[in-house]
């Protein structure tokens, strides 16, 4: 990430808001990367008991930062680093399918937004089952077996309205019809008919969505072929006399 002073400026007004709750947690640079290191304390309700607890967590924010959520890790040692205790192979926390931290990341990419609505509930998981070890909480599964159980249980349509910011199918189809064909250019027509090129228009949102880390082509090939379906179906109902 190349630091220029606006985005300076951007770290250092959010890291304040941080102050009255998460005091400990401390701005750091590494060879032109962005970090939140040291203790998050936190106190939550998860299956109507209360958690307190605290972790040494690092959170790396990427390159295109507000577009694409951070990246977490423990580095206290509580939580093991494998697939069982729900750690990527890059020993970042698994928040859950990627559509789903997506989705909840463009509800709120502030700093503090990433703290109360991706980090401290995957570590209140964390902490009620090492409670609970007799009767841990489930979580979605990885890879490809979570995701598809996530779709099963949303409103496909309803997430890409928030990931992409529109309410017209037709412009979330022609997103991932991009996607789909490889044909990605900045300088193509928007599918949102703004009259801007891409790289001006929708192509930011657009690239966050395939540079999400372990959301596949191949996924997101099935959600347009699944809301082509259902494109059609609903122009269809349109067309039919009332």
């Amino acid at each position: 990430m190349v630091l220029t002073d606006k985005k300076m400026e951007f770290f250092l007004e959010q890291v304040e808001c941080l102050k009255n709750r998460y005091d400990e947690l401390h701005l750091k640079y590494r060879q032109g990367d962005v970090y939140l290191v040291g203790n998050l304390e936190f106190k939550c309700a998860l299956e109507q008991e209360t958690i307190t607890d605290n972790y040494i967590v690092e959170i790396q924010f990427p390159f295109d930062y507000l577009l694409r959520p951070p990246a977490i890790k423990e580095i206290g040692g509580r939580i093991p680093r494998n697939v069982d205790h729900h750690v990527n192979p890059d020993h970042t926390l698994c928040l859950g399918p990627p559509l789903q931290i997506l989705r909840q990341f463009r509800k709120d990419s502030t700093i503090l937004g990433c703290i109360e609505k991706l980090a401290i509930p995957k570590l209140c998981w964390h902490s009620y089952n090492q409670i609970h070890p007799d009767n841990p909480l489930t979580a979605y599964s990885h890879g490809d077996i979570g995701i598809a159980d996530y779709r099963k249980e949303v409103d496909l349509q309803e997430v890409y309205f928030e990931i992409f910011e529109t309410k017209k199918l037709c412009v979330v189809l022609g997103l991932l019809e991009i996607i789909v064909t490889k044909v990605y250019h900045n300088n193509l027509s928007c599918p949102c008919k703004s009259g801007k090129i891409l790289g001006d228009c929708h192509g930011k949102l657009l690239q966050s969505v395939v540079t999400m880390p372990y959301l596949k082509v191949t996924h997101l090939a099935q959600d347009y072929w699944y809301l082509k379906d259902k494109y059609r179906i609903q122009k269809r109902r349109r067309r039919q006399p009332k």
